[in-house]
């Protein structure tokens, strides 16, 4: 019996630059017993291949995607690839095990979703009257000014910097969760009271969806108090941001802000909570969906741009493998498709059904 090698090709992608990959062998059992395979049929052509055997190679990778990981292996030999990935799930969840969730959840297929998910808007903070302008930025870069658009599902950290009618400036910043599963989620509520040197609030979270652990305050990123609510706080006569975070007994996590005008409550802006909860998604949530990039004779075809409302995936197996260089897990993950997939240029629609065991690097 003869050893084969396989090669991993092992890297993450960030958000806004291309990290560096690393190569590394792994051996594998004999050349009869392999390891990660792929047969099946797509548009009429039978395809089968075994990493390792006539220049076949399985490639791994974790690439964030709008701030979600997507964990994909793809197995080619160099004229005809298939790239299997899983998106992470549970966003608002830190410290979820995805492994676990993965076998335990009945995968559907991502989406392109055809309209906009969500839009951040200058007016849905306050009014035209106490706010002039807001700048938006998304994942820190520049998104545009008033009014932006969000089409892709994803776990987004945005921030207003707000210009307020009088001249005052100031900022929000919060996570945003569209076309993702939402485990719990709040908003502020505050009452003000004007006083001679600055007002007072009551302040208490409301719409609370999930059983609370614990509530942190913060005013203007100080530490106040750890309570569900507040009362007879004093603020300074300027403009204050109010935050608080709150743990779920569920094992969520978010945070929301406002910004309070200390003088008199005039120039002042609302969470982005009311932005957040009117998104709306046309399929499922994303959480641990599936997405197949196909790449034959030149051409690349998508699942995401495809109806697959019909489509069959069923994971059989998952099961650890090793370590990578990098000493995250890899796993073999065992499944068979029934699927459609796009092809980009033609958007001529084709039907792929295959068995697989695939690498994926998860972590």
């Amino acid at each position: 019996m003869r050893k084969v090698n396989t090669y991993f090709l092992l890297c993450a992608v960030g958000i806004s630059s291309l990290g560096s990959c690393t190569k590394e062998v792994i051996n594998l059992p004999e050349a009869n017993d392999p390891v990660f395979t792929l047969s099946g049929i797509m548009a009429g052509m039978e395809f089968d291949l075994v990493a390792g055997d006539d220049n076949a190679f399985m490639h791994t990778s974790t690439e964030m995607i709008n701030g979600v990981n997507l964990f994909s292996g793809e197995l080619s030999n160099g004229d005809f690839s298939l790239e299997l990935g899983i998106f992470d799930g549970l966003v608002d969840k830190p410290g979820h095990i995805t492994v676990d969730e993965i076998q335990n959840t009945v995968p559907t297929f991502a989406i392109h979703s055809s309209h906009p998910l969500l839009v951040l808007s200058k007016s849905m903070l306050g009014s035209n009257q106490v706010i002039a302008k807001v700048d938006w930025y998304i994942n820190n870069t520049f998104a545009g000014t008033d009014e932006v658009e969000i089409r892709e599902p994803g776990k987004y950290s945005v921030c207003a910097f707000i210009s307020f009618a009088n001249g005052d400036i100031n900022n929000l910043c919060e996570d945003i969760i569209v076309g993702y599963e939402r485990s719990a989620n709040f908003s502020i509520q505050y009452d003000f009271q004007s006083g001679q040197q600055g007002g007072y609030i009551n302040a208490s979270i409301s719409a609370v969806d999930a059983a609370v652990e614990s509530v942190e305050w913060f005013v203007d990123d100080a530490s106040v108090y750890t309570s569900q609510s507040i009362g007879g706080h004093q603020l300074n006569p300027e403009s204050t941001r109010l935050k608080a975070i709150v743990h779920f007994d569920n094992g969520t996590v978010r945070e929301k802000t406002v910004i309070i005008d200390g003088e008199n409550n005039v120039y002042s802006a609302k969470s982005f909570s009311i932005m957040e909860m009117s998104s709306t998604y046309e399929g499922p949530n994303q959480d641990f969906n599936i997405r197949l990039t196909v790449k034959s004779d030149g051409k690349t075809y998508l699942s995401e741009y495809a109806n697959n409302k019909n489509s069959s995936l069923a994971i059989t197996g998952v099961e650890f493998y090793g370590k990578n260089a990098e000493g995250n897990d890899v796993y073999k993950v065992s499944g068979v498709v029934n699927a459609v997939v796009m092809e980009l240029v033609t958007e001529k629609m084709v039907a792929v059904t295959f068995a697989t065991v695939f690498g994926l690097e998860i972590n």
